[in-house]
């Protein structure tokens, strides 16, 4: 009756889960036509910088959760031990995205009602939306943009999925 599942927490969101939760605020927002005809160009091609908060502590949570099977050809529900890590930060995290200066009052709304990052449990509100440039040494960044010429040692990494991999200072 358990089997261990396991998922893995990231001190901040990845460019694809920003990516993400722009396209499922703006198609709640705006509808899908609009998403498809205006914004999703626009969100597909965004560059996406990531600054995590100041501290983040990760935790290990064991949770009772409800799974589903099948027992002599009828729905049996069971009980099973799963793993979860929860992130706490202490301080914003900021998100920086090249956007179009024409369409700022659009991107503002869709920004101010983006209420989690990745899961629904996650909480997310937007304190502010301003012009400013990024600065890459404190934000996340994938390793291949990091390159060789730079020394990893400082730096901590984690890998959110399979194919993304970012390194914080």
């Amino acid at each position: 009756m358990s089997s261990a599942n396991s998922a893995l927490i990231s001190p901040a969101p990845g460019p694809a889960t920003v990516h993400l939760a722009l396209i499922r605020a703006s198609i709640e927002l705006f509808g899908r036509d609009v998403v498809r005809d205006s914004l999703f160009p626009w969100i597909r091609v965004a560059r996406v910088l990531i600054r995590p908060p100041e501290r983040v502590a990760i935790s290990g949570q064991m949770l009772r959760a409800y799974k589903a099977g099948e027992d002599k050809g009828r729905v049996a529900i069971g009980e099973s031990v799963i793993y979860r890590e929860m992130a706490h930060a202490e301080g914003a995290m900021t998100v920086y995205l090249e956007i179009p200066l024409e369409e700022r009052d659009t991107w503002e709304i869709l920004l101010r009602n983006i209420g989690y990052w990745g899961q629904a449990c996650s909480f997310a509100t937007c304190l502010e939306v301003r012009d400013c440039a990024p600065e890459t040494n404190e934000c996340a960044q994938s390793l291949q943009a990091v390159g060789e010429h730079v020394l990893l040692r400082p730096f901590f990494s984690c890998d959110k999925s399979s194919s993304e991999m970012f390194s914080f200072h």
